[in-house]
């Protein structure tokens, strides 16, 4: 359910030039063209059209992450969007400071796309993926987790550091990106928004 690119390897047969346009409310990243959320008036998204973006999705998208951009760099970032925009997740694969995250972050910022992003570790938990605790008027309640919001939303969700994560939450996981929805504790099914995405990041596997 995770399409793979490994960021260390140049991509096969792939080695031509890729320019990066960006006019008449397009991004154009090597011949794959995604029309870019008008922050202010009612737009196309990368595969729908929204009534314009209301304060709390301007604020999930992420600052510009990339000032030079390099010829593999823009290969991979047509190869990511191709899939995206074909309804695919995709699974990074990569050395630490590769780029993985900041690669993510320059589509989403180009395209005005929020986006959530789930750390994953060792600790994490299946109830984490789906309640997280914050603090309100001095008091602390249980609210859906980023996941949920970005399920529900229909924004791309990030899981930074997927090799981490315990059995258990990859298969709640495995789950989600199978029949696109996720069950809450309370017993509420969250059914996945149409245009919710998965980008998992992680580091290569290393051997003993």
């Amino acid at each position: 359910r995770l399409r793979t690119l490994g960021l260390k390897a140049l991509l096969e047969g792939d080695l031509s030039e890729v320019e990066i346009d960006e006019a008449d409310g397009q991004l154009n990243v090597g011949g794959v063209v995604v029309k870019t959320q008008d922050t202010s008036h009612p737009g196309l998204s990368i595969t729908k059209s929204r009534a314009g973006m209301s304060q709390v999705e301007k604020e999930k998208v992420p600052a510009k992450s990339l000032i030079d951009l390099t010829s593999t760099t823009k290969r991979h970032m047509r190869r990511i969007l191709k899939d995206l925009l074909l309804v695919k997740n995709v699974l990074l694969v990569g050395e630490r400071g590769t780029g993985k995250n900041s690669i993510i972050y320059e589509l989403a910022h180009r395209l005005n796309q929020p986006i959530e992003v789930l750390s994953l570790n060792e600790e994490t938990t299946t109830r984490d993926l789906t309640m997280r605790m914050v603090l309100v008027e001095g008091k602390t309640i249980w609210v859906p987790s980023v996941l949920v919001e970005a399920a529900e939303f229909g924004r791309w969700l990030v899981l930074d550091e997927i090799d981490r994560a315990p059995a258990g939450v990859l298969a709640v996981l495995n789950n989600l990106l199978q029949f696109r929805e996720i069950t809450l504790p309370d017993g509420r099914r969250i059914k996945a928004h149409k245009d919710f995405r998965v980008i998992a990041l992680m580091n290569p596997p290393t051997s003993a």
